[in-house]
């Protein structure tokens, strides 16, 4: 992996495929360098990276704020992404997270913006605004949700830099087997490859509109 092309950005999100090991790439760019200059920094979502639920709680209000002060989506967005979240294939329950999920990512960088200054070192953000697709994928769609994507928010992926983690999906399988997911029953090994066959599709799909971003690398984790 090669972190010196990506070290000048002052945003970098990380995304991937589940199971590809984002985890492991989020940690080796939190992890102090030898460089005297200011230390990478790694922005994570609400409910992990360490947090009290008190303090998660605040965190998520703060993202809500700052959401409604700059409302950087329009009402045309906002609905794209409740209907693409209504028809994914789980339960009510997990819909809404989906939706609340995909609409905090459009805060997270004016919370970084608020919060690091300007010229400071790079901020790595854990499964931003690139990551959608993943969370609204389904199987019978194809490419349809990554495109639909692109076509809905173009305007506002062109200033976003990512770097995608891919991945052999034998490793994907295996990971996913010893840890789990939301969307996967315990021991559901049709549903399992199922589930790795739609991300695979998913992130093909979003390597080959890859231009709409700012900037693109892909890492490969072995």
């Amino acid at each position: 992996m090669n972190l010196e092309t990506v070290r000048q950005a002052v945003i970098v999100e990380v995304t991937g495929m589940p199971g590809a090991g984002k985890s492991t790439i989020i940690e080796a760019l939190a992890r102090p360098c030898a460089d005297p200059g200011p230390k990478r920094r790694v922005f994570s979502d609400t409910w992990s990276n360490g947090r009290s639920l008190w303090e998660s709680i605040r965190f998520e209000c703060r993202l809500w704020n700052e959401l409604i002060r700059c409302r950087p989506l329009s009402a045309r967005q906002v609905q794209w992404l409740w209907r693409q979240s209504g028809r994914a294939r789980v339960g009510v329950a997990l819909r809404l997270n989906i939706f609340r999920n995909c609409l905090l990512k459009f805060a997270y960088r004016p919370v970084i913006e608020n919060s690091i200054p300007a010229g400071d070192a790079p901020v790595y953000v854990d499964e931003g605004i690139s990551h959608i697709p993943f969370l609204l994928q389904r199987l019978e769609d194809g490419c349809a949700v990554v495109e639909g994507f692109v076509r809905e928010f173009g305007d506002g992926l062109r200033g976003v830099r990512v770097l995608f983690v891919d991945a052999d999906p034998d490793d994907v399988r295996s990971r996913l087997r010893a840890r789990s997911h939301k969307r996967l029953r315990p021991g559901d090994e049709p549903g399992l490859n199922r589930f790795v066959d739609i991300c695979g599709r998913t992130a093909a799909c979003i390597q080959r509109n890859r231009d709409v971003y700012q900037s693109f690398e892909i890492v490969w984790n072995r």
